[in-house]
C-alpha cells in the first residue's frame, strides 16, 4: 500500500503546534482547524479524504493529517466553555500577585501527567483572581492536546438543568447520566446560588457517581474547605505545602487551630453550600489549590 508522503510541518505561531484554532461562537467557545498551517490541508486540501494506491486498487482513505485536530477541534466546542474565554490557556494566565504562580505551574505540571494522574482539580479563592480562565485553560489542554472529552458547566445552570429535568418528568438516572460518563466534568462557581433539598441530592448523585467511577471534576469555587487539611492534597511542585495551601490558615500549628481560623475567615464554608459530602468527596478526589490575590476587576486589570 502506498500512503501519501507526510510532510514535516513548522510549529505554526498561531496554533502553537495543535493545528487548531479557537473563536468566540455566539453561545459557546468554537474551534475549527488553524487557519494558518491547515487551512486547507496540505496533503487533502480540506476534503478530509485522499486517494491511495492499495494492491493495484485506488481507495479513499480518510486523511491522517486532518483527521485528529479535526476531531479535537469538535471536541472543544460540545465542552461548552465560555465564549469569552475560548483564548485562555495557562501561559496566558497572569501571575500577578500572591501564589498565583504556584498555582499555574501546578497546573502546568497535572497537563502533563493527565494520563497517569486520575484526581481532579479544586480550584478556591476570592472572585476575580482568574479561577474561571484557569479552568478553561484546563479544559482547552484536555480536549486540544491530550484528546479528552470534558463539558463545562456553570453551576447555577447545573441547577437550572436539574430543575427543568425534574419539571419535565425526567428520571434521576436520565439527568445525571450525560454527566457522569463525560471523562471530566468542569464545574465553575460552585455553591454559588443555593438549590432545593432535591437539587441537592442530584448533585450529591452525580458527585458520588464519578467518585465511584474515578473520573474525574475540575472545579472552582469562592467557598473555602471548613477543614483547611485538605488543602494538603495539592502537590507542591518543589514549593512548601503552605504556598500553595486553600488559605493562609494552613500554616497553623495544630488542627484546631487551623479549624478555628477557618470558621474565623469566612462565614460559610464549601460544606455550608453544598453539603459536607459533597465537600469531602471533592476534598478526597481532587488537588485542592487556594488562588490567593487581589480581584484583578478592581485593580482595573480588566
Amino acid at each position: 500500500m502506498n500512503l501519501p508522503a507526510q510532510k514535516k510541518m513548522k510549529r505554526c505561531g498561531t496554533c502553537r503546534g495543535t493545528r487548531v484554532e479557537t473563536y468566540e461562537g455566539s453561545l459557546v467557545a468554537e474551534a475549527r482547524l488553524c487557519s494558518e498551517c491547515l487551512a486547507p490541508c496540505p496533503e487533502c486540501s480540506g476534503s478530509g479524504e485522499v486517494v491511495v494506491n492499495e494492491d493495484g486498487y485506488r481507495l479513499i482513505r480518510q486523511c491522517s493529517t486532518c483527521l485528529t485536530p479535526t476531531k479535537r477541534a469538535r471536541m472543544f466546542t460540545k465542552a461548552c466553555v465560555p465564549p469569552r474565554y475560548h483564548r485562555s490557556t495557562l501561559a496566558s494566565y497572569r501571575a500577578i500577585e500572591g501564589n498565583q504562580g504556584s498555582v499555574r505551574d501546578g497546573l502546568v505540571d497535572y497537563i502533563k501527567n493527565y494520563r497517569t494522574d486520575p484526581r481532579g482539580i479544586l480550584l478556591i479563592g476570592d472572585p476575580g483572581v482568574g479561577k474561571t480562565h484557569l479552568l478553561s485553560a484546563l479544559i482547552r489542554g484536555l480536549t486540544l492536546v491530550h484528546g479528552v472529552p470534558c463539558r463545562f458547566v456553570e453551576f447555577g445552570q447545573l441547577l437550572s438543568q436539574i430543575k427543568v429535568g425534574y419539571q419535565s418528568g425526567q428520571t434521576e438516572e436520565q439527568i445525571v447520566a450525560p454527566l457522569v460518563s463525560v471523562p471530566v466534568l468542569g464545574i465553575d462557581d460552585m455553591g454559588k446560588g443555593v438549590g432545593s433539598e432535591w437539587e441537592m441530592m442530584i448533585l450529591d448523585a452525580l458527585i458520588s457517581r464519578r467518585y465511584n467511577a474515578r473520573r474525574p471534576v475540575l472545579v472552582t469555587t469562592n467557598y473555602r474547605l471548613r477543614d483547611p487539611l485538605n488543602a494538603l492534597h495539592a502537590p507542591s511542585h518543589g514549593k512548601s505545602t503552605a504556598e500553595i495551601a486553600v488559605d493562609p490558615i494552613a500554616k497553623g500549628r495544630t488542627r484546631k487551630d487551623r479549624v478555628r481560623a477557618a470558621r474565623q475567615r469566612v462565614s460559610e464554608s464549601l460544606e455550608d453550600r453544598v453539603g459536607a459530602r459533597v465537600a469531602s468527596r471533592l476534598g478526597e478526589m481532587c488537588y485542592v489549590y487556594g488562588v490567593e490575590a487581589t480581584d484583578f476587576r478592581k485593580k482595573g486589570l480588566i
